[in-house]
């Protein structure tokens, strides 16, 4: 089997590769664009076909895909600054668009898209949140989460015309790699020293998990077109407190507050502070909102078993503080 991979560079592209490097025979196409950064891929390489393309151009994305079988589109920007809105438009659901196109126009057998609980509606009661939970138009929408869901579309109206495509939708992913973005800034971040905790929940993955159920979606037929990849749901402050006692550090014991973010707002308008990192103000809402989310049908119809989000904050804990010592700026989890 022949498998093309978008978004390879990326934090889950990462362990998708190495899953699949480490635990299958499959012919790994990686498609990039130019500029990417893919040296972490290099212990995989003897095994990794590359093609630098403008990744957004119809033909030579034909090219590549007519001698695939299948397609993981893991590729997204996830962008927060309000200047991010095209480009969220044109990575996420344009993007998305093409390859379903593509797919339907010629003989690929699967797709997975990687998606987000960010496409998921919002429960205003405090239930947990499923695959069957409807998209609510909310001004607790991300631009982010909008895109995705938007791409969703875009997969759904493949599989209505004969698709063979799965959705998946990770949690909040926690892992290590390149700590200047993502889920590993964050860590860095909690290391470095953060002075106030955003009040809200979420649900939490080892990447690792998602790459794993992405692995057994691609090798096996399963009974429902979307999935939520999430191992358990906790409080940032628990999550953050988990970290802080591994790095031997003061946990912060402040909130966050509407005023914070409103103040934020106004810097990020001025420009006196960039709108696209770690703790944007779109961010900090997100981090306001109590989500919880149901993963029972990937328990139950992939028969799938979480790591618990303890080990995976000790193993990622370690693993930073090896890359401290060794005076990197990223590493990444066995």
């Amino acid at each position: 089997m022949r498998v093309l991979i978008t978004g390879a560079s990326g934090f889950l592209g990462y362990y998708l590769v190495k899953e699949l490097y480490e635990k299958s025979t499959i012919e790994l196409v990686i498609a990039h664009r130019e500029g990417s950064s893919l040296h972490q891929l290099s212990p995989f390489d003897d095994r990794l076909e590359y093609h630098e393309l403008d990744i957004m151009a119809i033909h030579p994305l034909v090219e590549i895909m007519d001698t695939c079988d299948a397609v993981i589109h893991a590729a997204a920007h996830i962008g927060t600054a309000s200047s991010d809105k095209d480009l969220l438009e044109e990575s996420n659901v344009q993007l998305t668009r093409n390859i379903v196109d593509i797919c339907l126009s010629g003989d690929i057998k699967k797709v997975i898209h990687i998606s987000s609980t960010s496409a998921l509606g919002k429960a205003f009661d405090n239930k947990a949140l499923d695959e069957k939970t409807d998209w609510e138009p909310s001004e607790f929408n991300s631009d982010y989460g909008n895109s995705k869901y938007l791409a969703e579309l875009e997969v759904f109206r493949g599989i209505s015309e004969g698709l063979n495509a799965t959705i998946l939708s990770p949690s909040q992913m926690i892992g290590m790699g390149d700590t200047s973005k993502g889920s590993p800034a964050l860590i860095r971040r909690i290391y470095q020293g953060l002075t106030k905790l955003p009040t809200g929940s979420n649900g939490f993955v080892d990447v690792r998990d998602v790459a794993k159920m992405v692995h057994y979606i691609l090798c096996n037929e399963t009974q429902y077109d979307k999935y939520i990849c999430s191992a358990e749901n906790l409080f940032y402050h628990e999550v953050v407190a988990q970290f802080c006692q591994l790095f031997d550090k003061e946990p912060p014991n402040k909130w966050v507050h509407k005023r914070h973010i409103s103040v934020l707002k106004i810097a990020e308008k001025l420009g006196l502070i960039s709108s696209n990192t770690a703790l944007s103000s779109q961010r900090l809402i997100t981090g306001q909102r109590q989500m919880q989310f149901d993963n029972q049908r990937s328990v139950t119809d992939l028969a799938f078993t979480y790591r618990s989000i303890q080990s995976t904050i000790e193993e990622s804990a370690k693993c930073y503080l090896a890359m401290e010592k060794a005076g990197k700026d990223q590493l990444y989890l066995r």
